[in-house]
């Protein structure tokens, strides 16, 4: 773009004449160049994401350039200027260095309307994305999802994970799976023996097929992989029973643990997410942290049998499921605060090595 408009100024200026033919030319390559670069930045990890830095690393590097600028005056050398600039230079990418996500686990949940879509980061960046879609909102891969990925300089992800494949939850994850170049896919043994019980879910695992991530269907004791140092541990369905179940009993109960900090990931119908939860929470107490529910087609009541200090929902499935107040009741004195995730945005848990932080974006 910028050499077809330095082109056209050239020309115009040796031959003025000529500038009214060659600015077709110029024209169409720019307009050339506008859509190879916009190709380009919806390539997966395209996006470099650099944060506000802190004021305090603005006012220093704003200060090393007004010396350089007026050295005389202040009567430096230029070698003493050069000095003081490039250690703002270094003290910026030492900040930058220092504040990187790194070293603690990272769970998004983002907001798609009636459904759900968590991304799980480990502390050396590793990956896994689970579910991706929604059953009031179209298009919530493009329109959501992809755009969260690209701008968190998410390039890949290692993994994906239907916690539920019997609603539209799942709509986006096998064009996930392949844009973003998913080696594994978990889901519940329960779904993956009832694969052809209906169209809808045999469109789904048909759509998996033809990505390049190898099914993996979990029971409870499996371990899915999100990292070193992060534990995520399937709780239900029971292992080696889906013949025994039905296929409303499919779906996914996870236990994410890092650092001593244990949340809960609550997925699958009404029956399979109750179940998983009594299952959870046998002789436990109120021993998690917090929970995110997964499935669009849970309600208030598997909300109240969660013992935990917090539950993220999506906002459209919390007015559904009639959870309208802040706080929901639970069994004995435990009380879970519902935090919802507000249209296009997201709820970010941060999990560190003696912290635990939970922010709410819009």
């Amino acid at each position: 773009m910028i050499l077809a408009a330095l082109l056209q100024l050239v020309v115009e200026t040796v031959l003025p004449g000529a500038g009214a033919w060659t600015g077709v030319v110029t024209s169409h390559v720019g307009a050339w160049g506008v859509g190879i670069v916009e190709w380009v930045g919806n390539l997966p990890g395209a996006a470099w994401v650099v944060r506000a830095p802190a004021w305090w690393v603005v006012a220093g590097m704003y200060g090393a350039v007004l010396a350089w600028a007026i050295r005389k005056r202040l009567g430096w050398s230029r070698a003493r200027a050069a000095v003081v600039l490039a250690a703002a230079v270094t003290g910026y990418v030492g900040w930058y260095a220092a504040t990187q996500r790194g070293g603690a686990m990272h769970v998004w949940v983002l907001a798609v309307g009636r459904g759900s879509c968590v991304v799980v980061e480990g502390p050396g960046g590793q990956r896994v994305a689970m579910n991706d879609g929604s059953v009031s909102v179209s298009g919530v891969f493009g329109r959501v999802t992809e755009p969260f990925l690209r701008e968190g300089g998410m390039g890949e992800v290692e993994g994906v994970m239907a916690t539920g494949v019997g609603g539209g939850q799942v709509s986006g994850l096998a064009e996930l799976a392949r844009r973003y170049k998913a080696r594994v896919m978990y889901c519940s043994e329960v779904d993956w023996a009832w694969r052809k019980g209906t169209y809808a879910v045999g469109r789904f695992f048909g759509e998996m097929e033809r990505t390049k991530a190898a099914v993996r269907p979990v029971g409870a004791g499996d371990e899915v992989d999100v990292g070193d140092g992060v534990g995520c541990r399937v709780l239900w369905p029971p292992k080696g029973k889906a013949g025994a179940l039905q296929g409303a009993q499919g779906g996914l109960v996870v236990e994410l643990t890092y650092e001593g900090k244990k949340i809960l990931l609550v997925g699958g119908r009404q029956t399979a997410a109750v179940a998983g939860l009594e299952r959870a929470m046998a002789g436990r107490g109120a021993e998690y942290d917090g929970a995110v529910i997964t499935s669009p087609e849970v309600s208030a009541e598997v909300v109240e049998k969660i013992h935990a200090k917090w539950v993220i929902v999506d906002e459209a499935l919390k007015t559904a499921a009639g959870m309208e107040e802040d706080e929901a009741e639970q069994e004995g004195d435990a009380m879970a605060e519902v935090i919802a995730a507000k249209s296009r945005g997201c709820v970010h848990v941060t999990v560190g090595r003696e912290s635990l932080r939970v922010e709410t974006f819009k």
